[in-house]
């Protein structure tokens, strides 16, 4: 018999679960990516980590479109196996169209 957790936390983290799913991150995005390209940080790096959308993420894709168009250097997380340990690493990116796999975690990854 499955028991229901009514507890505050529980309940908020359902209400947090069901916003995600109803957020437009299709619309946003294109947004939230014109804002950080502008941005001094954005400006002013010279190496950046990015990370590879899943379905409910802002899609930065075209931001790292951008950073590698001006030269920078561009990274994505890659999640190595070591026996039963996932040790994190960093991947260069040389360009949107190198190939991603499905990592460990189940984030696409260089």
């Amino acid at each position: 018999m499955e028991t229901i957790n009514n507890s505050p936390k529980n309940l908020l983290r359902q209400e947090a679960k069901l916003a995600v799913k109803s957020f437009d991150f299709k619309k946003v995005s294109p947004l939230i990516v014109e804002i950080l390209a502008s941005s001094k940080p954005f400006l002013d790096a010279q190496s950046i980590l990015f990370y590879w959308p899943m379905k409910h993420e802002v899609d930065l894709k075209t931001l790292l479109e951008l950073a590698l168009q001006e030269g920078k250097k561009c990274y994505l997380p890659k999640t190595l196996a070591q026996g039963h340990d996932f040790i994190p690493a960093l991947a260069l990116v040389h360009s949107l169209e190198q190939r991603l796999i499905k990592g460990h975690l189940g984030n696409f990854e260089p």
